[in-house]
């Protein structure tokens, strides 16, 4: 309820700034880190609405930084690998 009550403060603010949310591109990540992995997902929803839920997804990417739910950059680091490797073979 906590969550659902911070995208509506979020959702009043930008509506107060003439700043519309893209509900395909707003996504939710609940970071938890290895010690607390779970399958658990909150369901969030802009402006209470049901027809507007959101995503959920396991990883985003933030300022060209792919960030997952365990903060274990694996797909980051696997990205520097591989422009790595393109850059070696020049």
């Amino acid at each position: 309820m906590a969550l659902n009550r911070s995208v509506g403060e979020i959702q009043e603010w930008a509506d107060g700034n003439k700043l519309p949310i893209n509900k395909s591109k707003t996504k939710v990540l609940i970071v938890t880190g290895n010690r607390l992995a779970s399958q658990t997902t909150q369901k969030l929803a802009i402006s209470g609405n049901c027809a507007n839920t959101l995503d959920n997804v396991d990883s985003a990417t933030l300022l060209g930084l792919e960030i997952d739910s365990t903060l274990s950059f694996h797909g980051d680091m696997i990205q520097y690998v591989k422009k790595l490797l393109l850059v070696l073979r020049c």
